[in-house]
């Protein structure tokens, strides 16, 4: 091995030319681990030279350009790293795959709630959906059956956190909405009728379903930003940070020293690498995503989901959608703009960390501890404006510390009232 500044082009198209005749075999994808120039001399005696950037990510060679360059010793060494070339074809069936699971499971019990279809719907549809987690999961094994077996479990347990994050924000306000509404009474008489007779009973149909899909829809949505996220900016992220400690680190000469010395940091700021051809992962700690997507759908349910029937017929579709007066209520709007703020700010700056949920979750309680307070407050204020009190709850939920202030003022007020009635009581009258 050696380094050089001139670029041996005559060897860089022979080995093009090599690939594009065996682009139908699977060969072996080399790393540069280091941040220098490589040129790797082929060891059978010919001028053949292997040249990789500084950092280079994923140069194909076949397996026959692997031998003869003999790369083993370098992988032994930490100057490359070598995995094997990803079988396109598996690649794309996977994700094909994984869009028809998404997506049947969330048509499959949509259709048989409104269907009213019997237990032999349930359990063929649930058997089914079992046979696409086990294809899914047979390709995925394919996949890395010559890389790290690790990637499959983490694979797992991606899934598994993801359907978690469902089940919080779709099963949970969907039980709550089937059971403390008239929506399991429609549904039974949308069965009877096939969902053709009465088109009243389809109005209010709608006006039960329609809140329960803005409910799931803004509950899921800041930790569904987290997702993407996790797809298309840590792994640039990961390999920006490498970069930067070749820049400032003299110590490090590959990247192995540098998962050595800093892996632990990186592992705990983008998560754990499984390898080049293996799918981005989550950070290992996911509570953070569990809690904030509950505190949301929690939210959410409480402001939009109404359980009193209407007493003059069924509600307008402006009036489904309108949030009850309640200075709780605004709290949690105010709680939940700032969150997508925050969230919307970090994913653009691509920063976005699990801790950024933890602060949502912490700032939803804050908020509602703050509401209840000053609706305890109002009560002994006289003359006092419900609409602008609604509005400053509001602004509450963006700025807890205004909450905080009002507090501590009317606290300070109340005790100098008290003590100015106090010295006056002491005080005896002068005639």
């Amino acid at each position: 091995m050696s380094e050089g500044p001139v670029l041996d082009t005559e060897g860089a198209s022979q080995l093009e030319s090599t690939a594009n005749r065996r682009r139908r075999s699977l060969g072996v994808l080399v790393c540069n681990e280091t941040n220098r120039r490589l040129i790797i001399q082929a060891q059978d005696g010919s001028s053949l030279k292997l040249i990789l950037s500084p950092l280079e990510r994923a140069r194909r060679l076949t397996k026959a350009e692997e031998h003869r360059f003999e790369l083993k010793q370098y992988e032994q060494q930490g100057y490359v790293s070598l995995a094997p070339e990803p079988d396109e074809t598996l690649v794309h069936c996977s994700n094909l795959l994984g869009v028809v699971r998404w997506w049947y499971l969330a048509f499959f019990p949509f259709v048989g709630l409104l269907g009213g279809l019997d237990q032999l719907y349930w359990v063929v549809g649930g058997g089914f959906l079992l046979v696409l987690v086990g294809l899914n999961l047979l390709l995925q094994w394919r996949k890395t059956l010559n890389s790290s077996l690790r990637s499959v479990a983490s694979w797992v347990r991606q899934q598994v956190s993801l359907l978690l994050v469902l089940v919080i924000g779709v099963v949970l306000p969907s039980t709550m909405s089937l059971f403390s509404t008239e929506l399991w009474s429609h549904l039974k008489l949308a069965h009877q009728q096939a969902l053709l007779g009465d088109p009243a009973l389809h109005r209010e149909l709608v006006g039960h379903l329609l809140p329960l899909l803005l409910i799931v829809t803004l509950s899921l949505l800041p930790v569904l930003l987290f997702f993407a996220f996790d797809r298309q900016h840590v792994a640039s992220l990961r390999h920006m940070f490498v970069s930067q400690i070749f820049r400032f680190d003299s110590t490090i000469t590959t990247r192995r020293d540098i998962e050595s010395k800093y892996g632990h940091l990186m592992d705990d700021a983008y998560g754990a690498d499984v390898g080049s051809n293996a799918e981005r992962l989550l950070p290992t700690r996911r509570s953070p995503l569990f809690v904030s997507t509950l505190m949301l759908t929690i939210g959410w349910t409480l402001t939009i989901l109404c359980v009193d029937s209407p007493a003059g017929g069924p509600r307008a579709m402006a009036a489904v959608l309108t949030p009850p007066r309640s200075m709780l209520t605004f709290a949690f709007l105010g709680a939940y703009f700032y969150a997508l703020q925050a969230v919307f700010r970090s994913y653009v700056r691509r920063d976005l960390q699990p801790k950024s949920y933890s602060h949502i979750s912490i700032r939803i309680v804050t908020v509602m501890i703050l509401a209840w307070a000053l609706s305890g407050m109002a009560l002994n204020m006289k003359g006092a404006n419900q609409n602008w009190l609604r509005a400053l709850v509001f602004l509450i939920g963006i700025v807890p510390e205004t909450g905080l202030v009002l507090i501590y003022d009317f606290v300070h007020k109340l005790r100098r009232g008290h003590k100015c009635r106090a010295t006056a009581k002491l005080t005896p009258s002068r005639h």
